[in-house]
């Protein structure tokens, strides 16, 4: 194999990448440290920004939901839906328990699941759950998703694992780890990775 190297040399408005996402036409996008979301396709990257309604320019996560939009979570500014050139936004003052949007995912009911440093939220239907310490979570800090093939949701925090049932998490006994992601082998086991 090859490896290609891109910066602002080639069109990267920050060379300090915190995500990557790549959607189903084949476009890369790169969430940048200080100058937004960025896609690449065949030709240089065009910039999306605060100025087309990204909330904030350090973008922390990138990713696609199964209707073609995309979602874009910053460091401190919130959560934001980019569709058909419109935005939509989620702050602490409509629901998100913080600013700050660590992951993005969506389970097979259409749910989408934001993690944040101080908490989780399941977006559905327009109705949001939040999930907190108090409802099991074994650390607010939220940084990776996983949906089982059997539907369970997993979410991996700073400070261990859980297993979402309805409205309650269900921690993980002895995985007081900082988990990054998952894995389902063929034999149905659930891999951490995690440090």
């Amino acid at each position: 194999g090859r490896f290609e190297s891109f910066g602002t040399g080639e069109g990267l408005p920050n060379d300090f990448v915190h995500a990557l996402y790549e959607d189903r036409e084949g476009n890369l996008w790169v969430g940048t440290n200080t100058a937004g979301v960025s896609r690449l396709r065949d030709t240089p990257f065009r910039t999306v920004s605060t100025s087309e309604g990204v909330p904030g320019d350090a973008v922390r996560a990138v990713f696609e939901s199964r209707d073609g939009s995309m979602w874009v979570g910053t460091a401190a500014q919130g959560l934001a839906r980019l569709v058909n050139g419109t935005v939509t936004r989620w702050t602490t003052r409509n629901g998100l328990p913080g600013d700050g949007v660590s992951m993005i995912g969506e389970s097979r009911d259409g749910a989408m699941w934001i993690g944040t440093p101080v908490g989780l939220i399941r977006m559905k239907a327009g109705s949001l759950t939040r999930y907190s310490t108090q409802s099991g979570l074994p650390h607010e800090n939220v940084r990776s998703l996983f949906e089982d093939r059997d539907g369970g949701i997993w979410i991996g925090t700073v400070g261990g694992v859980c297993r979402i049932d309805g409205e309650r998490c269900h921690p993980v006994e002895g995985l007081s780890l900082y988990a990054r992601g998952f894995h389902q082998s063929a034999d149905g086991a659930i891999w951490v990775a995690g440090h």
